[in-house]
């Protein structure tokens, strides 16, 4: 999903003042085709779900809204 791209690009910040569990950002780590890869390989291995078609719109649509 959508959610899952954007969580591995923009990393999930832990709360101010809280010790709690966070990951970094991968948006400048990973190129396009490797976040695409990681994303067939995570919906296969975890989500049990059919090829992701339109990946690349969503891919896309995420890079550009961050680096709005």
């Amino acid at each position: 999903s959508a959610n899952l791209i954007r969580i591995t690009l923009e990393g999930i910040p832990a709360p101010d003042d809280e010790v709690a569990r966070f990951m970094p950002g991968f948006a400048t780590a990973l190129t396009d085709a490797q976040v695409k890869d990681l994303m067939i390989y995570i919906r296969a291995r975890f989500g049990g779900e059919p090829p992701w078609r339109d990946i690349d719109r969503e891919l896309k649509r995420a890079r550009s809204a961050k680096s709005h």
